[in-house]
């Protein structure tokens, strides 16, 4: 199914994706919401997609216009592309969006996202144990020190 990751900048979103995609083993197309700025450019890139995955990093920036939401709908619902020449079923593929900034994004497009998950940041304990973490496997030693404010 197709899944989004919500999160300010600097949550892994994009981190996570491209873990899910490695997991997936299948060909992936990155883009941003930003790129899709028709729908003979949204054509092109399911096109390259095929049966992969999309990658849409910033997705809450997809247009609203020029039919590029109405045109994203009935592919990320039953895998049919529709064009001026008429509707084109594609090879079944994968959406994982992500984006800082989920009310943005389309009602109608997010409804059709499978699986949100909201990523929030790293809290400092969580820090304080990549950093232990990675300091041990690279057997350097790392001291808790209070800050001074």
């Amino acid at each position: 199914g197709h899944c989004a990751f919500i999160g300010s900048a600097g949550t892994g979103k994009t981190a996570l994706a491209i873990c899910v995609i490695t997991e997936l083993g299948r060909k992936v197309m990155y883009t941003t919401g930003q790129a899709i700025n028709s729908t003979d450019r949204l054509i092109e890139m399911i096109e390259q997609v095929d049966g992969g995955v999309l990658f849409i990093d910033e997705a809450h920036d997809l247009k609203l216009t020029d039919g590029i939401v109405t045109a994203m709908l009935p592919l990320l619902e039953n895998w049919v592309l529709s064009t001026s020449m008429g509707s084109i079923e594609v090879e079944p593929f994968t959406c994982i969006m992500a984006t800082t900034d989920w009310g943005r994004l389309d009602k109608a497009i997010r409804s059709r996202m499978g699986m949100p998950y909201e990523l929030d940041p790293y809290t400092d304990s969580d820090m304080k144990k990549i950093v232990k973490s990675h300091a041990k496997r690279l057997d350097i030693s790392v001291t808790d020190r209070k800050s001074v404010v």
